[in-house]
């Protein structure tokens, strides 16, 4: 809202960029929960202002391949935001750049059949200071090569925790930002993080109760018991 009041412009990234108005590029990096990325996805369409949600492929939280994460994946589309990659360097031995920039092509290739709309934006999962003000290809955007990392005044919560405060950036007029967010650190209400961490703990303990009973007919007859005694 307060980007709203002070004339920001919310776009994507790729999109031209003018020299007469306030931009922001509203980011987030959906590490852990594709539940709490679909709430904020929609706050965001009631506040009018879009954003890019950037996707995991290889991670341990969630998966895109299945249909109920699939769904979510394309329900955020379909609210008029955007989907990027989030790629995590750490999946794959990266030899060269030319290594790199196949492996990030397949992804982008995978996640562009998930949500049947083509994918070419990516940010890095822990980038390393080598990914920084790099460009990747001209058919592939980077959240971090120099247009929108240095040309743009990045900001982000890390660890929940701002460097820089949105709120300095917006009263010193700082025209253009791209800002970063993590959306497992937002809440309904104020909680603090063990209360956070614990509700996604349950959370996650949920997903798994139910794919184990989705996966094995006998299942309590083989633990001697409802699995939640377990």
């Amino acid at each position: 809202n307060e980007f709203k009041r002070n004339n920001y412009k919310f776009i994507f990234f790729g999109e031209n960029s003018k020299e007469d108005r306030k931009e922001l590029i509203l980011r987030h990096d959906v590490d852990l929960s594709l539940e709490a990325a679909l709430k904020m996805a929609k706050l965001e369409t009631e506040l009018n202002i879009k954003s890019t949600y950037f996707i995991l492929l290889g991670t341990s939280f969630y998966n895109p391949m299945l249909a109920h994460d699939k769904s979510i994946i394309r329900h955020i589309s379909e609210l008029g935001h955007d989907i990027g990659l989030h790629f995590d360097i750490s999946n794959y031995l990266n030899k060269n750049d030319a290594d790199l920039v196949g492996n990030i092509k397949k992804e982008l290739t995978i996640l562009s059949f998930i949500i049947d709309k083509e994918v070419n934006v990516v940010s890095f999962h822990r980038p390393t200071k080598e990914l920084l003000n790099k460009k990747l290809s001209d058919d592939i955007i980077s959240a971090y090569e120099r247009k929108y990392f240095n040309e743009f005044t990045y900001i982000s919560d890390s660890r929940s925790t701002w460097k820089n405060s949105p709120y300095d950036l917006i009263d010193n007029s700082i025209k253009r930002i791209q800002c970063l967010t993590h959306p497992i650190w937002y809440w309904e209400t104020d909680i603090d993080k063990k209360t956070l961490f614990k509700h996604f703990m349950n959370e996650q303990k949920t997903k798994v109760a139910n794919a184990l009973n989705d996966n094995i007919s006998n299942l309590e007859e083989l633990i001697g018991g409802p699995l939640c005694n377990l």
